[in-house]
């Protein structure tokens, strides 16, 4: 397997277990969720990339959603950049081409993203504040009580 580029600086490269594990917290609408959660099951489980099932099937395995839906969803998911496009398919000269994607969690999650305190009960406070970015560890013990 061709090794995948590592994601832009801001972007930590992650699998599918540890992006599930943030993914869990983040606070978005049921279509947004369901479509991230059905691109991670694509992801290579060792480095999260290679996610390429194409918007028609993303679409069919979201429970039959709208492909605009899904285009949509994905936009949001990037710009929380939880997932990064590393191959756009329009751009290989080809119709048909999927878009390639790879798991991420940003450096600054915390201040970019709503998201559920790490007992899954009630949202964070992370409006940021001037010249706050507290990007807290998602990956330790942040996320310590999906493991209670």
């Amino acid at each position: 397997m061709i090794k995948p580029p590592d994601p832009p600086p801001g972007l930590m490269a992650v699998g599918p277990r540890e992006w599930m594990n943030v993914w869990a917290r983040v606070i978005a609408a049921p279509s947004v969720k369901l479509v991230g959660a059905m691109a991670a099951y694509f992801a290579d489980y060792s480095t999260g990339a290679d996610i390429r099932p194409g918007n028609e099937i993303l679409a069919a395995v979201s429970g039959g959603m709208d492909k605009r839906t899904v285009l949509k969803s994905l936009a949001q998911i990037r710009e929380w950049g939880l997932i990064w496009r590393y191959s756009e398919g329009r751009l290989q000269g080809r119709r048909g081409m999927a878009d390639v994607y790879r798991l991420t969690i940003p450096e600054h999650a915390l201040a970019l993203i709503p998201m559920l305190d790490p007992d899954y009960r009630h949202p964070v406070d992370n409006l940021p504040r001037s010249g706050d970015l507290r990007s807290g560890d998602l990956r330790s013990g942040d996320l310590s009580a999906r493991n209670r």
